[in-house]
């Protein structure tokens, strides 16, 4: 994946994302979602990743509200103009950091 598309996923996922209230230590808590997105930039699927999701609730909300903030980003209008390299972008596996 080109860092130029894994930038443009990451951000509009990221400007999405707000962190939950309540949650402790946000900063530290970095979510793994693997996302699906159709040929036009509309994420069809976002998948928490992480093993530790099901066990901590703090860490829960946090990878719900990332998982929120890239079903939001959709469409990423902004994939389309690299329609020729979709294989490379249509199942994508990405790490997001907390915006604090």
């Amino acid at each position: 994946l080109s860092n130029h598309i894994s930038a443009v996923i990451k951000s509009k996922g990221e400007s999405n994302w707000s962190v939950p209230a309540g949650v402790r230590d946000a900063g530290g808590l970095i979510v793994t979602i693997r996302i699906r997105l159709g040929r036009d930039g509309a994420v069809q699927d976002a998948e928490i990743l992480d093993t530790d999701y099901a066990e901590n609730a703090n860490f829960r909300a946090m990878a719900e509200s990332a998982r929120r903030a890239v079903l939001k980003a959709s469409p990423i209008k902004a994939l389309r103009r690299f329609g020729d390299d979709y294989n490379q972008w249509r199942d994508v596996t990405m790490t997001f950091r907390p915006p604090v």
